[in-house]
């Protein structure tokens, strides 16, 4: 009986590892294209190369294991089934693009709540997403910048010409101080996300140091 039950839990984790690894091939394989057999690829960026492929592989783990506990397939599968129903698409049409605004781009259901949580979480949201859409493909080699005299850059993603810019333009600027502009994004709104832990009367009665606090002030 003992021997039945590990070897059903040993299925889950032995998919969840076989996932992990292949999603990690699968990503070292678009790094080497995108960097053009990693002749774009700075080595100085290494380390951020490497822990992003284990921090991918560990994430499709961890979410092989959750998508397979029963009860979670089930919703997950009656889910996708719901959405790809031709019956309900033609019903909910403008749901999924409203959803994706309200929910997650402009959080607007947040800013009825409270406007200062509001921009919290936008601060600490965009501020994320903008770090890594501009981290990431430098890291991959994906990204990169070549000059072109006397005073212009073009820039190159996935080996393919993208637009050029002049030196002192406020494109280049921009482009030189994207990840400044995401750092004072997300202090903004981990320096609010901590004056309200340490302030709301709500949150101090049920948050810990080490769950809470330690946390914002860790990022």
């Amino acid at each position: 009986m003992k021997s039945d039950r590990q070897l059903v839990e040993k299925r889950p984790t032995k998919q969840a590892i076989i996932l992990a690894i292949l999603a990690s091939v699968v990503l070292i394989v678009l790094i080497v294209i995108g960097s053009r057999g990693l002749r774009d690829f700075d080595s100085a960026l290494i380390g951020y190369a490497v822990a992003t492929i284990f921090a991918f592989a560990a994430l499709v783990y961890r979410y092989t294991l959750w998508i397979g506990r029963p009860p979670t397939w089930r919703y997950f599968r009656a889910g996708w089934v719901n959405f790809f129903s031709w019956r309900n698409f033609r019903r909910y049409t403008l749901l999924i693009p409203k959803a994706w605004w309200t929910d997650i781009f402009a959080q607007t259901f947040i800013r009825q709540r409270s406007t200062q949580r509001w921009i919290m979480h936008m601060c600490i949201f965009w501020g994320v997403i903008l770090s890594l859409l501009v981290t990431l493909p430098l890291s991959f080699g994906w990204l990169h910048f070549t000059l072109i005299p006397p005073g212009n850059y073009r820039a190159w993603f996935f080996g393919l010409q993208v637009f050029s810019f002049p030196i002192a333009s406020w494109i280049g600027f921009a482009t030189y101080h994207a990840l400044d502009f995401s750092a004072v994004l997300l202090l903004v709104g981990l320096s609010i996300a901590l004056w309200r832990r340490l302030t709301d009367a709500g949150l101090l009665a049920i948050q810990r140091f080490g769950f809470d606090i330690f946390n914002v002030v860790g990022w």
